[in-house]
This record gives structure tokens, sequence and C-alpha cells, in this order.
């Protein structure tokens, strides 16, 4: 997290991103979130929303490993643990 971002505030980029994703660029949110990644490896909430869009986008793969990567991170990471469960449920 950026140290001039409060607790629980969206990162500007990410927040970019999500507005770019309900316009329906999805590419441009890709590209938002992996530019803000680059800059912030260790941002998983990012990495979280990353994942939510390659999912959207039927890159199965990349989305499960994006979201392992952001539990890896954090290991307290409820959300991520509870979406990588509902993933792997899904795909059996």
């Amino acid at each position: 997290m950026d140290e001039d971002q409060a607790e629980g505030e969206q990162p500007l980029e990410e927040a970019d991103a999500e507005a770019q994703e309900e316009a329906g660029d999805l590419a441009a949110a890709e590209q938002t979130l992996v530019n803000l990644l680059r800059r912030s490896p260790q941002e998983i909430y990012c990495r979280g929303s990353l994942a939510e869009l390659l999912r959207r986008l039927d890159r199965h793969d990349q989305a499960f490993d994006e979201l392992l990567r952001a539990c890896r991170i954090a290991p307290s990471y409820g959300w991520g643990w509870a979406k990588a469960r509902q993933w792997l449920g899904e795909a059996n």
C-alpha cells in the first residue's frame, strides 16, 4: 500500500481500472492493473481485481495463479482464499 494511501482506500489506478471495466474496456482495465502491480507488486487487492478480470476474460488458469499469488503475499487474505475455494468448486 502506498504510504499516502489511507487504510482500506482503493488506489487511484485500481479505481481507474474499475471504471474502464464498467465501460467495457477490459483490455485497458487489465493494462492499468498490470501497470499498478509493476510499481506495487505486494498490492493484494489489486491482484484480486486482476484475478477476477482475467476470469471474466476466460483466462482461468492465469486468474487462479494471480489469486494464489495474492494469497501467498498475505496468507490471511480471507477473500482470496474464499474465492480460490469457490473457483476450485466450480472447476469440478
